[in-house]
């Protein structure tokens, strides 16, 4: 008996009466084993799912029962799921179902918005068919009247999930869909279960770091993509500490369709990008401790709104609330793209968007040159005893000069935008045409002004805000954004832009 003290075993195979070849055949294939390199080995499916389908970095696995996915790495072994897998017992029934659900929706009934309404624990009919590369997953909310298709496939772009327009039905009046997400808490973590962060478009870019928030935020960050809809947000003023201070700081524009999550101790993350849908969606990132203790992120597509109608043309006095007469009509699918090691961060996921739009055509790349950028303003007016006055910032002849102040300082190519150059000043809008104002010199002097500029390695546009009307300097009866209930959009300002 051939005694094993290595812990391998393969020598314990002699005793068993295998010959010399046999034997030598083990002992060559345990050496090569040991001296190549190899990956990770794939964990089994986890209990109760099934295997979706791979690609060169991930393998998917589903529960067709309530059609959760595990996304498993390739290269590290680390997982994430698209539903929270620990449950900390301190939520009530509808919260814990949305965190195991693939969709969640918000019904309208009536005057009601909130109702929460999600894919697991509904008296809900589904039916799954496997096809190449994923599944499609027939809903039915019985009780509801609601009805949609669910397709998620996986490519080697990424992981897709899709709600076809055409397979939204509403059977009946008195449940409508207000909003929809697809796998909310694809990525989520229990508290600090995880390092890492919640990525957000906020203006080029903000992380929510996945450390424990104490319940000291009730909201998180909601963003719709392309801006607020004026057709149903009403006008309103700032409150101002000390009517100088604004305590509070709006947002930034959304400046691309994306989100993710990066859990950087498993070096593991996903860039999620709204392919479509985005016209009337929004980004959303909320940190522990808003509703429940998962950090998650994910797209809300908005189909229908409630709106205030007023009773009457000549009155605020009176009002209903109505429900949007047909909902919004497009495909909803998200893409979600999964990066490893050191690509698994903010600086991969940037880098993943930019191959993303390289390869469908979005993005051409050009020279890296650039001009520096200096902008001008012209005037405003001001309230002046029975009128206004000009108040004059910055003349054709100031920027002249200041062109060659920073010629001779060396910086020859500028672009600049002239804001405040028309007649009567920054806020006489719309412009109707091009006349210059006095105060800055004339059109004349401006014309000259911009003909020297383009004519060297410089340029300078004018700045005309086409989509606002100054309804004190222009007639704003028609030509004016209307609101969903008639009613004109106006937008309010709540300090003045020069003091006294």
């Amino acid at each position: 008996m051939v005694h094993d003290r290595s812990g391998i075993g393969a020598y314990g195979l002699i005793s068993l009466g295998l010959g010399r070849i046999a034997a030598l055949t083990l002992m060559l294939m345990w050496v090569c084993a040991m001296l190549l390199p190899h990956a990770p080995a794939m964990a089994a499916a986890p209990a109760g799912y099934e295997l979706m389908a791979g690609n060169s970095d991930v393998t998917v696995y589903y529960d067709p029962d309530t059609l959760a996915l595990c996304v498993e790495d390739k290269s590290t072994g680390s997982v994430m799921y698209s539903v929270a897998v620990y449950d900390d017992g301190k939520n009530n029934a509808t919260w814990t179902a949305a965190m195991r659900s693939a969709i969640t929706m918000t019904l309208i009934n009536g005057a009601d918005d909130t109702k929460q309404v999600n894919s697991y624990g509904e008296n809900m009919e589904r039916s799954i068919t496997q096809v190449d590369g994923g599944f499609d997953a027939e809903l039915h909310w019985r009780d509801y009247g609601l009805r949609m298709k669910l397709e998620v496939r996986l490519t080697e772009d990424g992981l897709t999930a899709r709600i076809p327009d055409e397979s939204i039905v509403e059977e009946n009046d008195r449940f409508y869909i207000g909003t929809i997400a697809v796998y909310p808490y694809m990525g989520c973590s229990y508290m600090t279960d995880n390092e890492g962060y919640l990525f957000v478009p906020d203006g080029n870019g903000a992380l929510i770091y996945l450390d424990d928030k104490e319940g000291r935020f009730s909201t998180g960050y909601s963003a719709m993509i392309y801006g607020s809809d004026v057709g149903f947000e009403e006008s309103s003023v700032k409150t101002l500490l000390w009517e100088r201070y604004d305590t509070i700081s709006d947002s930034e524009q959304v400046v691309a369709p994306v989100y993710g999550i990066a859990h950087t101790d498993d070096e593991m993350a996903y860039l999620a990008v709204v392919e479509e849908g985005a016209e009337r969606a929004s980004v959303n990132a909320m940190p522990n401790g808003v509703n429940v203790d998962y950090n998650r992120a994910y797209a809300r597509f908005t189909l229908r709104r409630l709106y205030t109608q007023p009773t009457s043309n000549n009155s605020t006095t009176g009002s209903m609330r109505l429900v949007e007469e047909d909902r919004s009509h497009s495909d909803l699918r998200v893409r979600f793209i999964f990066l490893s090691g050191d690509r698994a961060g903010y600086a991969g996921m940037a880098g993943a968007y930019r191959d993303y739009l390289l390869e469908r055509g979005e993005l051409v790349p050009v020279d890296t040159a650039y001009r520096t950028r200096v902008d001008f303003l012209g005037t405003d007016r001001q309230s002046f005893l029975l009128g206004t006055k000009a108040v004059v910032m910055t003349t054709a002849e100031d920027i002249r000069a200041i062109y060659e102040d920073l010629a001779q300082r060396g910086v020859v190519s500028l672009l600049s935008v002239y804001k405040g150059w028309q007649k009567k000043g920054l806020y006489n809008i719309p412009i109707m045409s091009y006349k210059a104002d006095s105060k800055i010199g004339g059109t004349g002097e401006l014309t000259k002004l911009i003909g020297e500029i383009n004519s060297t390695d410089s340029r300078m546009y004018l700045y005309d805000d086409a989509l606002r009307i100054n309804p004190d300097e222009q007639n704003a009866t028609f030509n004016v954004v209307k609101q969903v209930n008639k009613r004109r959009y106006e937008e309010e300002t709540y300090m003045d832009v020069y003091e006294d």
